[in-house]
Parts: C-alpha cells; sequence; structure tokens
C-alpha cells in the first residue's frame, strides 16, 4: 500500500473517532438537560404538593376554630342577609309566588278548603280573622304587632318554638304558599270554657308557609323552598264584642313534643 492511501485510511479512522466522541458528547449534553429539566419538574411538583398540604392544614386549623357567626338554635346557615329597608313588594320574584291564605276546615264528610282572602271578615271566625293579621304583620315586617299576639303567660314563660316573643326584630318576610289547618276549636256557645276566669274560645291550628330569600330573622330553621308546619294554639276571650282579643297560647313544632 502507498504512503498515501495509508495517510488517508488514518485520517478517515480520525475523523470517525472524533466523530463518535462529538455525538457521545452530545448525548450526554442532552443526558444533563434532560435530567436538570426532571430536577425543575420535581420541584414543582414537591413545591405545589406542600403548598397544598400548608393550605389544607390551614383549613384544619381554621376549622377548630370557633367561628364568629351566632349559629345558636338555627337549623341552616345559607341565610340571605337581612334587610330591612327592602321593600318585598317590589320584588317580581316574590310578587309571583302564591300569596294567599288556604284555610282548612275538617268536616263530618272530611274537609272543605277556602281562600280567607276572599272572604269578609265579618264572616269569618276568630281564629280566621287572627291568622289575617297574623301573617299580614309579618309579611309587613311589623314585629311589633307581633309581639303583641302572644298571651301574656307565655311571653314569661316562652316553652314553645318561639323562643323571644316579645323581643324578636325582623324585616319583611316573604311567606307564600300559606296553609292554616283547624285541627280543634271548642264550640263558641259553650261557655263552660274558661281563661284566668273569663269565658274563652279555644282552637287549635296546624300552620304551614314558605320563606323566599329567606334571612333566618323571622323562622331560622326554614330552607330555601322547604316548609315545616308549626302547631298554634289559640285562646279567645270577649268573643263577639269590641273587646275580643285573639292570642297564641302556645307554638311548636311537632317534633318538639314529648310524650310522657
Amino acid at each position: 500500500m502507498g504512503k498515501g492511501k495509508r495517510d488517508s485510511a488514518h485520517l478517515r479512522a480520525a475523523n470517525a473517532e472524533k466523530k463518535a466522541a462529538s455525538e457521545k458528547k452530545k448525548a450526554l449534553g442532552r443526558a444533563i438537560i434532560t435530567v436538570i429539566i426532571s430536577f425543575v419538574v420535581l420541584c414543582i411538583v414537591l413545591l405545589a404538593l406542600y403548598g397544598i398540604r400548608a393550605s389544607i392544614g390551614k383549613r384544619s386549623e381554621a376549622a377548630k376554630e370557633p367561628s364568629n357567626l351566632n349559629l345558636e338554635g338555627k337549623s341552616y346557615i345559607n341565610y340571605y342577609t337581612p334587610d330591612y329597608s327592602a321593600d318585598i313588594f317590589e320584588d317580581a320574584d316574590y310578587l309571583a309566588k302564591n300569596r294567599t291564605i288556604r284555610y282548612i276546615v275538617p268536616t263530618d264528610s272530611g274537609e272543605i278548603s277556602f281562600v280567607l282572602d276572599e272572604q269578609e271578615e265579618s264572616d269569618m271566625t276568630e281564629g280566621q280573622r287572627f291568622f289575617v293579621r297574623y301573617f299580614d304583620s309579618v309579611i309587613r315586617g311589623d314585629y311589633e304587632a307581633y309581639h303583641d299576639m302572644f298571651d301574656e303567660a307565655y311571653k314569661k314563660n316562652p316553652g314553645g318554638f318561639e323562643k323571644d316573643p316579645t323581643g324578636r326584630a325582623f324585616p319583611m318576610q316573604r311567606i307564600y304558599d300559606i296553609t292554616v289547618r283547624e285541627l280543634m276549636r271548642t264550640d263558641p256557645y259553650d261557655d263552660s270554657y274558661n281563661y284566668n276566669g273569663d269565658p274563652a274560645l279555644f282552637g287549635v291550628y296546624e300552620v304551614s308557609y314558605k320563606i323566599l330569600k329567606n334571612d333566618g330573622e323571622f323562622r331560622y330553621d326554614l330552607p330555601e323552598g322547604g316548609e315545616v308546619p308549626v302547631v298554634v294554639e289559640l285562646v279567645t276571650t270577649g268573643l263577639g264584642t269590641d273587646g275580643e282579643y285573639t292570642r297564641i297560647k302556645d307554638i311548636y313544632r311537632y317534633g318538639d313534643i314529648a310524650f310522657d
């Protein structure tokens, strides 16, 4: 073999070694870059996990701390904010609801129902007149009139559902789907019934209704769109006179009744 051919062969071999070395260097560089990227990604993931755990820890600690909200006696906490300046009769959502009072009376053959709003006051019983005034006061947010609807004995010892009959304040209430069911009513012509020494008439009624956009100020136990009936005991003295006086003797929910 001539000297020129040997030199050419050596040159090709040297070039091949250089190329191989260059490829190894590039491969090593790519591997290093891959490791660096993987390390950065791992750090990001670890930091994210740490942040999540820290957040969970803070929420857990916050859950252990006492809340500043006064939820005593309340069953639901998703109330609307009370607004004492709002006029609910400008609320189209409320005006679209059924705001009449459906009254149900038991009969020997079943029961009959009618709408109190369509009756003349002179044709109503004492209980029917009372519930018209009762719902008118509550809907209009007239809590002072509401205070006067309780018997003095109940005001002094409010053992029923209403725990603060003379201190409760509430804005206008969007009450709808009202039903009053007469459960019992003594004979208005039977003068053997008396209360505090005066002839009296007694009635027991189941009352149910819903409150749209409930703020919890009047009924703290009603969820949105739901109803929890209350039983109302009324006592009337001076029936049929200018001094006729009907008031709440007791009010409770079915679940509040204790059986001995």
